[in-house]
């Protein structure tokens, strides 16, 4: 059920964590390292965050399934919110310009 379940479980709540990558996407295109920098690890920590939870809501009925484990598609998700962290540390020095 995704986003549409969003406050259903904790587990379901680690989609507010793609809010957070994306802003810090937006504000490294923006040139904004220190709020992209904080909005990445924000959004790591959602991530990671997954990996205490031990059920899902997945279905209308309320039960909540059980989390067998994680797939590709959950450490590439991790490792884009990783690369805007890094991104928004070494970009400033790449740059020329520091931290603002």
């Amino acid at each position: 059920m995704g986003w549409l379940a969003l406050f259903g479980s904790p587990a379901n709540m680690t989609w507010l964590a793609n809010l957070a990558l994306f802003a810090s996407w937006g504000l490294l295109i923006g040139s904004q390292w220190r709020a992209a920098l904080i909005t990445g690890i924000a959004a790591l920590a959602g991530g990671v965050s997954f990996l205490l939870c031990d059920g899902v809501l997945s279905s209308e009925s309320g039960n909540l399934s059980s989390i067998t484990g994680t797939a590709i598609g959950y450490w590439l998700w991790l490792s884009s919110m990783a690369a805007a962290c890094c991104c928004a540390v070494l970009s400033p020095w790449q740059s020329g310009n520091r931290l603002r």
